[in-house]
């Protein structure tokens, strides 16, 4: 969905703003919610692992399987966290790309 800025007029003290100005204001800020929800907030954790050992290094990609979208790349371990973070997910499903150097790259659909 495309976000489109409505023409927004200053107000001028004592004169009321117009019903169509003020229908403009909310239809943008409906826009804006639809946007931000269509962001997606679901969140996945993925811990590649070789044997009992995380690998460092990975790369950790979600593509949609809809169709729609594009591929979201994962947030790599910080500080003590062993996994990476795939975050802005959309509902439906995705399947999840890990490649490290050596390794057969290996996916799986969520």
């Amino acid at each position: 969905m495309t976000l489109t800025k409505p023409a927004l007029a200053d107000a001028v003290p004592g004169a009321p703003i117009t019903a169509q100005a003020w229908n403009d204001i909310v239809a943008g800020l409906s826009d804006l919610y639809d946007a931000v929800l269509a962001l997606g907030g679901n969140i996945v954790e993925v811990e590649p692992q070789l044997g009992e050992a995380t690998v460092a290094g990975a790369r950790v990609v979600a593509e949609p399987l809809g169709g729609e979208g594009n591929p979201v790349g994962a947030i790599p371990p910080v500080g003590a966290r062993t996994t990476y973070l795939v975050a802005g997910l959309t509902p439906g499903d995705w399947r999840i790309r890990v490649e490290a150097v050596g390794l057969t790259p290996e996916s799986r659909d969520i």
